[in-house]
C-alpha cells in the first residue's frame, strides 16, 4: 500500500482521505471485491452524506492514529469482518467534516 504516506505538497487533509479511499479499496480487492466500485461508491457515500467528496474534509481526528494504526490494522483485518463493515477502531471516524 505505497499510496498511504503522505505525498509532498497538497492539503494533507485531502491527500488522507484519498489514503483511506485507497486502503479501502486495496482491503475491497484483496478480499475479491472491485477496486474501482468501491473507490467510486465510497466518494458517492461521502457525498450523499456530507455533500462533499475527499476535497471537501475539513479535518482528520487523528492523522498520526490514522497512518499509524488504522492502516496497517486495516490491512492485516479478516475479509470477513472487511466485508461485514467491522472496520477498526483506529479507522473509525477519522474524517470529519463542518455541518
Amino acid at each position: 500500500m505505497s499510496s498511504l504516506f503522505l505525498g509532498c505538497g497538497g492539503d494533507p487533509v485531502v491527500q488522507a482521505c484519498r489514503d483511506v479511499v485507497d486502503a479501502l479499496a486495496d482491503k475491497a480487492e484483496a478480499c475479491g471485491g472491485d477496486r474501482e466500485a468501491y473507490e467510486a461508491a465510497f466518494e458517492q457515500s461521502l457525498r450523499d452524506t456530507y455533500g462533499v467528496g475527499c476535497d471537501g474534509v475539513d479535518a482528520v481526528r487523528d492523522l498520526d492514529g490514522l497512518y499509524g494504526l488504522c492502516f496497517p490494522r486495516l490491512e492485516g483485518q479478516s475479509c470477513g469482518d472487511f466485508v461485514a463493515g467491522d472496520y477498526p477502531l483506529a479507522c473509525r471516524e477519522q474524517l470529519l467534516f463542518d455541518p
